[in-house]
């Protein structure tokens, strides 16, 4: 698009969509008896957390020049804020067993010049 058709405006898109982690179970009575978190080895890596699902888009614009490119991108990771489980773990406090999630929604806004 424009003169000469040199800029150009795009749009992408990632969908990543995979089984959850994999990890130890947690054995809460004996954490809660020892005041830590206790994990069961004998079991090894058994439990599975949920899914991983995420998209992501992009739109950017670049403007080639003779001497230069300018690029303007706007990029969301996590586009559907989806809460993705990353681990659990035990907390005393509350004697319970938690999980603990990934990244939500990011919003990325860059600038790039090459020469």
């Amino acid at each position: 698009m424009g003169p000469a058709g040199r800029n150009v405006i795009g749009l992408s898109a990632r969908y990543i969509w995979t089984g959850g982690f994999r990890e130890l179970p947690i054995d809460l009575e004996a954490s809660i008896d020892a005041g830590r978190e206790i994990r069961i080895w004998d079991y090894g890596f058994t439990e599975k957390l949920d899914n991983y699902f995420r998209i992501d888009g992009m739109v950017y614009f670049r403007r080639n020049r003779p001497r230069y490119t300018a690029e303007w991108k706007l990029e969301i990771i996590n586009l559907t804020n989806n809460k993705n489980e990353l681990r659990t773990s035990y907390e005393n406090a509350t004697q319970s067993v938690v999980v603990e999630y990934q990244n939500n929604l990011i919003p990325l806004v860059t600038y790039r010049i090459q020469f």
